[in-house]
């Protein structure tokens, strides 16, 4: 399945690199394998799930080290793997 690399990093970084909440969500539900309430975004937990989710969707993905400075690491992103990039999802 070929993917946003932003959008992915967005579940990989906790932080919105892609703007779009809808495919973010729906990515979201894809790498966790259930349904999340957007409500549940605000829970630690689940960051935590979908962090290791998108790492073992894409593992290149920490390849990049994430900065405090979210252009910085979304032009390093974006540098390093192009605008999408192709990942594995639990069935």
């Amino acid at each position: 399945m070929r993917v946003s690399i932003l959008m992915l990093a967005t579940l990989y970084d906790g932080r919105d690199l892609a703007g779009d909440f809808d495919e973010m969500h729906k990515l979201a539900e894809q790498i966790a394998g259930h349904p999340i309430w957007t409500h549940q975004f605000a829970q630690t937990r689940v960051w935590d799930e979908l962090r290791q989710g998108a790492s073992e969707a894409f593992p290149d993905i920490a390849e990049v080290p994430q900065h405090e400075d979210w252009e910085v690491y979304r032009d390093a992103l974006l540098d390093r793997f192009g605008e999408s990039v192709e990942i594995t999802v639990p069935e």
